[in-house]
């Protein structure tokens, strides 16, 4: 298969065991690659199973062990599809979970989460969070509507695009295209705690849609990432108290002014976050101080993804974002007379191949080390 200009990676994620990494691309393919024990700097992937339609969300099963092969899987859900349950060995289905809207007609999740036991998996849907039986596979075992209806004026309205459960505890998070974050129960869906987003004095929204949720490893603190909002500063990562009042804590500036996904995630010690850049480059937090400790030299196009392995000093990231299919730009051109060729350039188009990549890279810690290499970089 040729390569195409928007097969452009969409976010990275290393496995729970930290043998391997997933990471989807536009071409809907879930592409894994397993870290190599030889050295090797030039890798590809072991398994790229592919969905029908555009990948919403993909994520790894909490227990997953190369050891032991039935915890080696992960989920995916795509526009149109129900989400799958996919072997990491085989690259093949194991299992289908579908939800189903009032004429009974299937509808595709836009996030997930697995329980931190790893025998639920919850799913957001428009104004609803599914709850999913990881043992039986087919129709959820729990609806859980956020609110009535589209123009009710309580309750979460809007698609349910991000999810996170939190670390012992009975809670999880939702977030929203529709600029809200809220807190709920495990076991009934009750709503605990709602997130200040709006400025007091305004009114209006201090984060765009979401598009990321994490908590702290302690459950303490609640982490979100947003798309582009009413405010420059909307898509900025923001830690909120989740313990007491549901107001923001902090605020950790990045580049994120389109509809991009751009990740974010917390290192193995919880003292260091790092992000994502449209300016293609990796800003990490100190989250004692809240200041930029290090940045990643420029990596190319967008870094939309960003992922800590869970042991060894190692970042993971992924960029790339959609570009103008260069033979449809020219030829627009040329329509309009600008007298230009009919063909892409060959170096023009390379160049743009070469922005989407998966790279793993070395992490010191860049206080107690004073190094932060960037530049022995492994290209996958």
């Amino acid at each position: 298969e040729s390569p195409s200009l928007n097969h452009f990676t969409k976010g990275v994620a290393w496995s729970p065991d930290g043998t391997c990494i997933l990471s989807a691309d536009d071409s809907n393919a879930l592409n894994l690659y397993e870290l190599p024990s030889d050295g090797s700097t030039q890798w590809s992937p072991v398994l790229a199973p592919r969905e029908g339609e555009t990948v919403y969300d993909y994520k790894w099963y909490p227990h997953m062990r190369s050891d032991q092969p039935v915890t080696c899987v992960f989920a995916s859900t795509s526009r149109d599809h129900p989400i799958h349950l996919w072997d990491a060995f085989t690259g093949t289905i194991r299992a289908t979970y579908r939800a189903y809207d009032h004429l009974d007609e299937n509808v595709a999740a836009y996030s997930m989460a697995f329980s931190e036991d790893g025998t639920q998996l919850l799913a957001g849907y428009n104004r609803c969070v599914r709850v999913f039986d990881l043992a039986h596979p087919g129709r959820p075992i729990s609806d859980r509507p956020t609110s009535a209806s589209r123009k009710a004026k309580t309750g979460q309205r809007g698609i349910i695009s991000a999810l996170a459960v939190a670390p012992e505890s009975s809670l999880y998070a939702a977030g929203s295209y529709s600029e809200s974050i809220v807190l709920y129960d495990l076991r009934s869906g009750k709503c605990r705690l709602e997130m200040e987003t709006c400025c007091h004095d305004t009114g209006a929204s201090i984060i765009g849609g979401v598009t990321q949720l994490q908590f702290s490893r302690d459950g303490r603190f609640l982490f979100s990432g947003s798309r582009r909002g009413h405010t420059p500063d909307a898509s900025h990562v923001i830690c909120w108290d989740v313990r007491q009042t549901g107001e923001m804590l902090a605020s950790y500036p990045r580049d994120a002014s389109t509809y991009q996904r751009i990740q974010f995630d917390l290192d193995p010690t919880g003292r260091y976050l790092v992000t994502g850049d449209e300016g293609g480059k990796a800003k990490v937090y100190d989250l004692t101080s809240g200041a930029v400790v290090k940045e990643y030299p420029r990596q190319g196009d967008v870094v939309n993804g960003v992922s800590f392995h869970p042991t060894l000093p190692l970042l993971a990231i992924s960029t790339g974002t959609r570009h103008a299919d260069t033979a449809d730009v020219v030829q627009d051109s040329a329509e309009t007379g600008d007298g230009m060729d009919t063909e892409p350039t060959t170096d023009l188009h390379q160049s743009i191949i070469e922005q989407n990549f998966v790279r793993a890279l070395t992490f010191d810690d860049p206080i107690h080390s004073g190094a932060f290499p960037g530049e022995n970089s492994e290209i996958l």
